[in-house]
């Protein structure tokens, strides 16, 4: 009889224990916070803090969740253009708002500005739909070539990327004035910079900026315009008119030179009510007594074959000179600085050099033996490192002038040595570049961090 008694009091115990347990997990239930509609509707998917929206680049975006646990919410798939791609998603527990935060990822293909599809997710088995705060997403500027860009007062533009334009942008009357200013994106160096004059119009330059004046910038990665010079155009007869031609040389983010031009523009010059004798005596009379700021600011001189020699000429003099180094150096610089190419030593390492090396060796080494036989520890030191140092100078100008240098003519330079290869950048006129290879008709050039092949033909040899 105990035992029966015993069995039916356990068997109370558990059904109490069972009922109890209901009741706590029904009282939980009626008391758990739930989202309210106003609050859902305050959910947003947005990029996460401290990232640059760039192409090509692993993007992500960030919603918190109040008074809900990771395990109550589930990310559903959904449709992305074709443009956007999914990486990965992930639920983490959210501390601060005491939630759960929703992580997700995408990268973009094309820039431009973008409004996702509503994000789909299960939250305390509801459906709900978060919608995406709209986002501009741009090309990496770090990764970007070198572009010109003019922009007219009345908003027109264009830049050296654009297609030509079928057709007149846009007309103007005869003896107004036509403005427009010239930028430069994605560049830190302005190497040269200049137009040509047209015929039957007065094309003047009214303003150059600083950029054109310090040729310098700091590497900052941004998409900012940087303006370079503002100039005005008069046209003096009717008729469709190309605008004359602006050519830039700038250096890029990559250490690049790039050879900009603007696509072919034609602007319509119409008959105005400006276009009478008088008009035109008043709008040469200003021409000429305005200030002629191409003469001052513009670089109008051509590098050509010719000056690519000239140039490579004064490097070998200066390789080989003696007691006339320093006046063929200063010749050597003021011909680049004619020309708006940069100065450099490089390649040109004197014989001068080299014996200076030698005597200061020589010397030190009589120093050195005089001093071990007079038993000077301290003067035994210093000699002999002095005469270390002067080895040192001798074996790193004898392998300097060992390298081989020469002056490129401008040209494009490839990943291989053959015609049909694909174009990888280009190298303006009068630079020096180093000959690191030879192969064939064909020499793998080095200018900076830039480096491919090109013809012999194009590089004059620096001997």
């Amino acid at each position: 009889m105990e035992k029966q008694r015993i069995k039916s009091d356990s068997k109370s115990c558990r059904r109490l224990l069972i009922i109890l347990a209901q009741t706590v997990f029904f009282i939980t239930g009626l008391f758990s916070q739930n989202l309210t509609l106003a609050e859902i509707n305050q959910l947003q998917v947005v990029p996460a803090d401290n990232q640059s929206l760039f192409t090509k680049t692993d993007l992500k975006f960030e919603v918190s969740v109040p008074k809900v646990k990771p395990s109550q919410i589930q990310v559903l798939s959904t449709n992305l253009p074709a443009d956007i791609n999914f990486k990965t998603v992930r639920k983490v527990q959210d501390y601060e708002n005491g939630g759960t935060k929703i992580e997700v990822w995408y990268t973009f293909d094309k820039s431009g500005t973008y409004k996702l599809p509503r994000l789909p997710l299960m939250i305390q088995n509801k459906l709900r739909n978060i919608p995406f705060l709209e986002i501009t997403v741009t090309d990496d500027p770090s990764k970007q070539i070198p572009k010109m860009l003019i922009i007219f007062d009345n908003g027109y533009r264009l830049s050296s990327s654009d297609e030509p334009p079928s057709k007149a942008a846009f007309a103007c009357k005869l003896g107004a004035k036509l403005t427009f200013t010239v930028y430069l994106q994605y560049s830190t160096q302005l190497v040269q910079f200049n137009w040509d004059l047209p015929k039957d119009s007065i094309f003047t330059q009214t303003e150059t900026f600083e950029f054109t004046e310090v040729k310098y910038r700091e590497k900052k990665y941004s998409h900012d315009l940087i303006p370079v010079a503002t100039f005005e155009w008069i046209g003096l007869t009717t008729g469709e008119k190309e605008l004359p031609k602006i050519k830039i040389t700038a250096t890029g983010y990559n250490g690049y030179r790039n050879e900009l031009l603007l696509p072919k523009l034609i602007i319509n010059f119409t008959q105005g009510s400006l276009e009478t004798e008088d008009s035109k005596e008043a709008i040469f009379s200003s021409a000429f007594t305005t200030t002629d700021t191409q003469e001052e600011t513009g670089n109008s001189l051509e590098i050509t074959d010719k000056l690519c020699q000239d140039l490579a000429n004064l490097y070998s003099q200066e390789r080989k000179a003696l007691f006339s180094y320093t006046n063929i150096k200063k010749e050597r610089i003021n011909l680049e600085t004619e020309l708006g190419l940069p100065s450099t030593s490089s390649g040109n390492y004197s014989i001068l050099w080299l014996l200076g090396s030698l005597v200061f060796t020589l010397a030190v080494l009589v120093f050195f033996i005089i001093s071990i036989k007079k038993h000077h520890l301290i003067r035994v030191l210093i000699f002999g490192t002095a005469m270390l140092i002067g080895i040192v100078s001798i074996f790193y100008s004898i392998g300097q002038r060992m390298h081989t240098f020469g002056i490129c003519k401008g040209c494009s330079i490839s990943s291989v040595p053959e015609v049909s290869a694909e174009a990888i950048s280009e190298i303006s006129a009068g630079n020096l570049v180093e000959i690191t290879e030879k192969a064939g008709k064909w020499y793998y050039i080095e200018l900076g961090q830039t480096g491919g092949w090109c013809l012999q033909d194009n590089i004059i040899l620096i001997k």
